[in-house]
């Protein structure tokens, strides 16, 4: 074989190689991990000043939730944030696994959004959780949010934050049905969340 024939093989190889490695980490790129985000004091904070970056976007996550709702519920512990245009309903479930307490929120009759409280985390510790989630679910993935351990799942859609027996799961409906979140609405209601036991 002369030189000029092994040398193309050779950029034909090496060609392959990097579209196959780019291949691996363009399908492969997992959700993007919850950041925490500093929990609200006490004292209303005026609205961030609104500046202009190079993409001329000017809203900020702040001036953005300026306008949400606060959902609270002493006795179940939690609070967050929620779009104002979303109606809430709330109701006590009694499953063979533990009671839980369920708030859906709607907009215009459309599931958007559903919280669960779990009085007894059904799988256990959040190792069993992961586990269990795991033999339905492939994108599973640890995450902490506001200082408690959480597991993020289903393309970022779901995620369930751990407080001692109790956990905490915020569903994104994207199940075609209904009228989910955008990825960033949905994670500045699982940001805003204040767990109180």
């Amino acid at each position: 074989m002369n030189q000029k024939g092994f040398v193309n093989i050779a950029l034909i190889i090496l060609v392959v190689i990097i579209v196959g490695v780019g291949g691996y980490f363009a399908f492969s790129k997992k959700s993007e991990p919850i950041t925490q985000q500093t929990p609200t004091s006490q004292n209303p904070t005026p609205p961030a000043t609104q500046t202009q970056n190079d993409n001329s976007q000017t809203t900020t996550t702040q001036d953005k939730t300026v306008s949400w709702k606060t959902y609270t519920n002493v006795k179940y512990g939690i609070e967050f944030k929620y779009p104002p245009s979303l109606a809430l309903t709330e109701r006590e479930r009694t499953h063979p696994t533990g009671d839980s307490f369920e708030i859906s929120f709607r907009e215009n009759n459309s599931l958007s959004l559903t919280v669960v409280v779990y009085l007894k985390n059904p799988t256990g510790d959040i190792d069993q959780s992961l586990n269990y989630i795991k033999t339905n679910y492939k994108d599973v993935q640890k995450a902490v949010v506001n200082n408690y351990p959480a597991l993020r799942y289903f393309n970022g859609n779901n995620v369930i934050i751990f407080s001692g027996q109790k956990s905490y799961s915020f569903g994104n409906d994207v199940s075609g049905e209904g009228k989910p979140l955008t990825a960033a609405d949905f994670n500045i209601v699982v940001n805003s969340a204040s767990i109180r036991n």
